[in-house]
């Protein structure tokens, strides 16, 4: 069963700015994600026990997965040279 993807706030505002050859690449990251949440190339955060991180072309994809709600929730997706900051 696919898990759903929700957005944070913050991922929505950052996902509006990026543009658009780069969005279709990141929803076909998305889509992947909601199929196999913790797809080859995944790395985890460290210091958080449930913060991964995917790489999209120069842009990255931190989320949060739910496995009893079956949700993977996008915290923030940003340019490389921001997300950390």
């Amino acid at each position: 069963m696919p898990f759903s993807i929700e957005l944070s706030r913050i991922a929505i505002k950052h996902l509006s700015k990026i543009p658009s050859l780069e969005k279709k690449r990141i929803s076909l990251r998305l889509e992947e994600i909601s199929k196999h949440p913790l797809p080859k190339d995944v790395k985890k955060i460290q210091g958080d026990d449930n913060l991964y991180r995917i790489r999209s072309g120069n842009y990255r994809i931190l989320y949060r997965i739910y496995h009893r709600q079956v949700v993977v929730l996008i915290v923030d997706i940003d340019h490389c040279k921001n997300i950390y900051r």
